[in-house]
């Protein structure tokens, strides 16, 4: 793509091809993307997200206590 489409292939509504879904998604967690692109010779999007925090899961249950006896 061309300098001129690059600059703007985030505005609302843009497209030199049918209408998507757009970059919401990036939007909403605070990714962002880049572009690299040579006419003639195609064009590389990279979409950068923050790392999450790994989710910590609940403890595991605890055994319940022993209720059997054994007489001997």
């Amino acid at each position: 793509m061309d300098e001129a489409t690059k600059q703007r292939a985030f505005e609302p509504f843009f497209s030199t091809k049918g209408l998507g879904s757009g970059t919401a998604i990036v939007n909403q967690l605070n990714g962002r993307i880049q572009i690299e692109s040579t006419p003639g010779h195609g064009s590389t999007f990279r979409v950068l997200l923050p790392l999450a925090e790994p989710e910590t899961a609940p403890p595991a249950p605890s055994a319940p206590p022993c209720t059997t006896t054994s007489e001997m």
